[in-house]
């Protein structure tokens, strides 16, 4: 059975949102185009309308722009104050520093999407130092679990990427994303910090230049380093808000930013130099949808008037419209496609660009639902349509119904008007109906769908997915929950090789040798309460045309955070274990082994409820809210720290 997801489009609950966006046309001076902008289909132009604007010096070459007068570089940025010494942290069983210490020592890296792209996250370790962000503090730690610095970032969480011996902290205040690069040579030294309007939607790294993705509602005073930009991202018809996406060079600490109007991104992927931004629809444009759907349901005067608000791209005069003429019921039961926008922002340094719009049917409902293959992109997209559905009205359980109004003419009943009532509600909601998967390949440069597997899988959705090689694994999830090999060694004729019906879905797949993926289900019983399980299989697909479940683990009574962040999950390949948080009526961590074929349990860590594993050299440390644990090769406790006491 499909799965409605209400997107929170009852007509009714709209009006306030939009009316803040219809208050900002015409505000601000016109926004420039960014130049070498394409776009691969109509569509996505009407749903956007993309205007650019850059901002400072590297990007303002891009689009003819002057630039900005607050540019964030190294001497430049907001002063930072000097941070009071603070008590230490409680320390027990002090541990040895490694000979890992050096730089150039073995140490994990945070378990990523794209290898060679770093992505943000709460705890970093180069091999010498361990960052560490809790409870607004950035902490500089050795490995031997001693402070050596911090630094007061100003938010409850925050997200860091480190290179060039500097760590980048990335936090939120609700209103605001912060950032401030550090030096982590003598202690935490800022060297330079930057704050832009909106809140972060994810970071990456590659080489020595970081990326910041940050989402903002529209206002009509869209602030950088607490100044009021002159001149506004343009507006396109339907936008959610101003997308801005914030370069920083580690080594230098200079930063650069572009925004853009847009609507509600809800994946961030890279690969090289291109960033792309995936965004979902909002309700007032899948309700445009709906109305040029139905509109042969609707009376002909009516649908010549909401035709001209489609045109005009006033989507807030077609809901008014809708409204006043009381005719939405006639498009119960309706739907119209929904689609995936997708921005490709090219990189380069402090450069940054627009290089692209397109668009993809269906929504991305997993990260992993993206990856690239040479010059391709490839999606692994669940079909879904806008639908209009009835809304619930709760009216009393006792309701007087004043009477209707009566015309009288010369004394006779010439008709009557019914009366509205007390008990009021809208006519109907746009929810999203989701099912039947389909692969896309997209040309990675112009957008554009050069190839597709449709009705891969009729009635599923897409829960997991991963790229090893030519081969892209696919994991649905309604009914059969099959694991799908797919040959994308030409990626512009991809081809179904075979599927392996399963019991259980998997929520995340990992590489763990050749022929090997290790997956980690949910298994029966609710995922969120105990009673349900964790199921770790291991799948042979050295013939991905016969994939097969050759060894498992189960816990009962039992979830992981894996199932929703694999940055949860550690692999080490050269010591063959896998690593990952059981929470439970008394949580732990798992360490399972991959050797032969099979999988084995390693240790388990009882009593830590962790969400985070890392290792220097032959020491592991675990990550839990405000405490640090080292562990050695047999994980036997040899240190802790406290970030509580």
């Amino acid at each position: 059975m499909s799965r409605l997801k209400v997107l929170g489009i009852a007509l009714a609950l709209a009006v306030a949102a939009v009316l803040a966006l219809g208050g900002l046309q015409g505000l601000g001076a016109p926004a420039h185009q960014q130049t070498g902008a394409r776009s691969s289909g109509g569509s996505a132009q009407r749903a956007m309308g993309l205007v650019v604007v850059n901002l400072t010096e590297a990007a303002s070459a891009l689009a003819g722009v002057q630039p900005a007068t607050a540019v964030a570089a190294a001497g430049q940025a907001t002063p930072i104050p000097t941070m009071p010494p603070i008590e230490g942290p409680a320390t027990t069983a002090a541990v040895e520093p490694p000979p890992a210490q050096a730089a150039s020592a073995q140490y994990s890296s945070t378990n990523v999407q794209v290898e060679g792209i770093d992505e943000g996250d709460f705890v970093k370790t180069d091999g010498r130092w361990i960052y560490l962000c809790y409870g607004g503090v950035l902490y500089l730690i050795t490995p031997g679990l001693k402070i050596e610095g911090w630094y007061a970032v100003g938010g409850g969480q925050c997200q860091l990427l480190a290179a060039e011996g500097r760590v980048l902290a990335i936090w939120s205040n609700g209103a605001a994303t912060g950032l401030v690069l550090l030096s982590a040579d003598g202690g935490l030294r800022p060297v330079a910090r930057f704050q832009i309007e909106g809140r972060p939607l994810g970071a990456r790294l590659e080489g020595s230049y970081a990326y910041v993705v940050v989402s903002s509602p529209l206002t009509p005073l869209y602030l950088v380093n607490g100044t009021a930009l002159g001149e506004l991202p343009g507006v396109s018809p339907t936008p959610a808000g101003v997308v801005a996406v914030v370069a920083v060079d580690m080594s230098s600490g200079r930063f650069n930013y572009t925004a853009l109007a847009a609507g509600d991104i809800y994946r961030v992927f890279m690969y090289g130099d291109r960033l792309y931004l995936f965004q979902r629809p909002d309700g007032l444009q899948m309700l445009a949808d709906i109305v040029e759907a139905g509109r042969s349901r609707l009376p002909e005067g009516l649908w010549e008037e909401l035709r001209g608000y489609i045109e005009n791209g006033d989507y807030l005069g077609l809901y008014n419209a809708l409204s006043r003429s009381r005719a939405a019921s006639a498009l119960i039961g309706l739907s119209a496609p929904v689609n995936t926008t997708v921005y490709e922002i090219a990189v380069d340094g402090l450069s940054l660009g627009v290089a692209a719009v397109g668009e993809v049917p269906g929504l991305l409902t997993d990260q992993f639902a993206v990856a690239q293959r040479g010059g391709y992109l490839i999606l692994a997209a669940t079909e879904a349509s806008a639908k209009a559905v009835p809304s619930l009205c709760f009216c009393p359980a006792i309701f007087i119904r004043p009477p209707n109004s009566t015309i009288y003419v010369d004394g006779r009943p010439w008709g009557s008007v019914p009366s509205i009532g007390g008990c009021r509600c809208p006519y109907l909601y746009v929810a999203v109906e989701e099912g039947n998967v389909s692969l896309y390949v997209v040309n990675a440069d112009s957008l554009s769908v050069v190839a597709e597997v449709a009705g891969l899988a009729p009635g599923e959705e897409v829960h997991a997915g991963r790229l090893v090689g030519g081969i892209y694994y696919l994991v649905t999830y309604r009914a059969v929950d099959p694991l799908y090999a797919i040959n994308v060694t030409d990626p512009a004729r991809p081809q179904m090789l075979g599927f392996l019906k399963a019991p259980i879905f998997t929520d995340y797949l990992h590489p763990v040798g050749p022929g090997l993926l290790l997956g980690v289900a949910a298994g029966a019983g609710p995922p969120f309460f105990w009673g349900g399980e964790v199921q770790v299989l291991l799948y042979n697909v050295s013939n991905p045309a016969a994939p097969a479940v050759v060894s498992n683990v189960t816990v009962t009574n039992a979830r992981s955070p894996v199932m929703s962040d694999y940055h949860a999950f550690l692999y080490r390949s050269d010591a063959g274990v896998a690593i990952l948080p059981v929470y439970a009526p008394r949580p732990f961590v798992l360490v399972l082994s991959v050797e032969g074929g099979r999988l084995g349990v390693e240790a388990v860590v009882e009593g830590v409820y962790a969400s985070r594993a890392l290792y220097i050299g032959d020491v592991y440390y675990l990550v839990g809210p405000g405490w640090i644990g080292a562990y050695n090769s047999t994980f036997a406790e040899i240190g802790q720290l406290s970030l509580n006491s």
